[in-house]
């Protein structure tokens, strides 16, 4: 079995041979090394990793995210809003599509990178004010999206309740009137837009989730379940 070479298609491998990258800027670690396999494939060993980074969330970045359905069980997904990434614009690029009403949809984005410990992580979220829409979020930490298990940290925001969580396998923590009044708006398309800013911090033993609305507290978890078995876990 032969392997064209992914930096220069003039150059083939035989099953075996190797090839090794340095890490790419705004990476640390020693390389990434290609091995040639027998089907003309190459198995990645990664050993780099990104210090940082970003995304406006403008489309559905497939060097950022993945996508993978919910481990949990179809209830607890109950009152959120679907995600299709099928959809594409018209360049043909992949878009996140929120779809109310179609469970058959619902899915979550998992980051394509491991997220390595110590991390912050700093997002703003929406929500619009036009009546009877209710806008949730979540964010989970772990190997997988499993709520209340080992290896898992979720962050989440209910609407109708105004209720903000923060729980790993055996322990919650919550603000019971949170984000429930303006944190900073604007207009956007005749609807009121209003944002909340958040940061997520976590060490080797903790999960701290700081709001910039005044009307919520910050929240606190151990994270040392999040560490079993070595896990570095995904956003």
């Amino acid at each position: 079995a032969h392997c064209i070479d992914p930096w220069n298609a003039s150059v083939t491998h035989i099953e075996g041979d190797e090839v090794i990258v340095a890490c790419e800027f705004g990476s640390e670690g020693t390389s990434k090394i290609y091995e040639c396999q027998a089907d003309g494939s190459f198995a990645v060993t990664d050993k780099c990793r990104q210090t940082s980074w970003s995304d406006l969330f403008v489309w559905f970045d497939e060097q950022l995210w993945t996508v993978a359905v919910p481990t949990l069980p179809s209830s607890s997904m109950s009152g959120r809003v679907a995600l299709n990434t099928a959809i594409l614009d018209a360049d043909d690029t992949p878009m996140m599509a929120m779809v109310p009403d179609e469970p058959a949809l619902v899915q979550v984005m998992r980051s394509v990178h491991r997220v390595w410990y110590p991390f912050t992580i700093r997002t703003i979220v929406y929500k619009h004010t036009t009546a009877g829409e209710c806008n949730n979020f979540f964010i989970a930490l772990g190997a997988s999206y499993v709520a209340h298990t080992s290896s898992s940290v979720l962050l989440q925001w209910d609407c109708d309740s105004k209720i903000a969580s923060l729980r790993n396998s055996s322990y919650i923590w919550q603000d019971t009137a949170c984000w429930n009044t303006t944190a900073s708006s604007a207009f956007n398309n005749g609807s009121l837009l209003q944002s909340l800013s958040l940061t997520i911090t976590a060490t080797n033993s903790k999960v701290t989730v700081a709001f910039d609305a005044a009307d919520c507290s910050d929240l606190s978890v151990f994270a040392s379940d999040l560490k079993l078995n070595t896990i570095t876990p995904y956003l």
